[in-house]
Formats: C-alpha cells, sequence, structure tokens
C-alpha cells in the first residue's frame, strides 16, 4: 500500500504562501475554487521559478470545453474527473511522480 503526506489547503491565497515555503512532490489542483478557478492558480504556480516544474494533477466536477483549454495552457501533467475512483487517483499520482520534469 502507497502512503503520502497530504497537506489540504482550502483557499488560492494560502496554496501561495505555503509553496512560498514548501515545495511538494506533486499539486493536486481542483478547478472550482473560490475567488480563483483552478486554470489561474495553475498559472500563477507556473509563473513562479520555485513552483513552475512541480507537477499539478487538475482535477474538475466541470470540465466544459472552454474549462479544458483554459487547464491545458498551463500545462498540467495530467487533467482528471472528481468521479475518478480512489484506486486510480493513486495510481495516476504514481505515474505522474515516475514521469520526470524538463
Amino acid at each position: 500500500q502507497t502512503y503520502y503526506n497530504v497537506v489540504a489547503i482550502n483557499s488560492p491565497k494560502l496554496a501561495l504562501e505555503y509553496l512560498g515555503k514548501h515545495k511538494p512532490s506533486l499539486i493536486l489542483l481542483d478547478y472550482q475554487m473560490p475567488m480563483y478557478n483552478g486554470a489561474s492558480l495553475l498559472g500563477m504556480i507556473r509563473k513562479n521559478s520555485t513552483t513552475k516544474n512541480i507537477p499539478v494533477i487538475m482535477i474538475s466536477g466541470t470540465l466544459d470545453k472552454e474549462a479544458l483549454v483554459e487547464c491545458l495552457e498551463h500545462h498540467p501533467q495530467k487533467i482528471l474527473d472528481k468521479t475518478i475512483d480512489q484506486e486510480e487517483l493513486i495510481e495516476t499520482i504514481k505515474k505522474v511522480l515516475e514521469i520526470p520534469l524538463a
């Protein structure tokens, strides 16, 4: 069984503050968030030199074409539907963590 140290953060502001002090192995990011959408926050993460190479998996329950295009502009490693089951999510995380980033 695989275990991960998970830190849950419920606001974009707190996420950016956390990323200013910590470098996680992976970010699991919800598209629908208060104040920003996940694509906007991912754009900020990608523009920051210390966080730009952290792998990101975007999760959404409403991935219409416009939202999908907006997410893809910021190069997440994966985009998943919120209906994903736990086993598949863990397998996706394992695979993303194995891929070396440029």
